[in-house]
């Protein structure tokens, strides 16, 4: 019989790969479920825990950027830039 942890971890995964969640959905639900500190894995070598979830995160954010309109952060970073330039 599969595990609690196992199910949630599994349960994520899934709502993260459907064709309907959101890039922000897939990085706070994998946010939540690291800090939860859910681990379905139990037999992963010592050091796997401390650097596979800084890696997973740093792809998930580089994956999140490559989701938005250009030209939308363009327009964003400039009124941005304006604003702190007047700053």
């Amino acid at each position: 019989m599969p595990s609690i942890k196992g199910l949630i971890f599994w349960s994520g995964l899934a709502l993260t790969i459907a064709p309907s969640a959101s890039p922000p959905l897939a990085l706070a639900l994998g946010l939540l479920m690291g800090l939860s500190g859910i681990k379905p894995f139990g037999g992963m070598p010592p050091g796997w825990w401390r650097r596979t979830p800084k890696t997973l995160l740093q792809v998930s954010v580089v994956g999140l950027g490559f989701g938005m309109d250009f030209g939308e952060v363009m327009r964003a970073g400039s009124a941005g830039l304006v604003y702190t330039t007047v700053g």
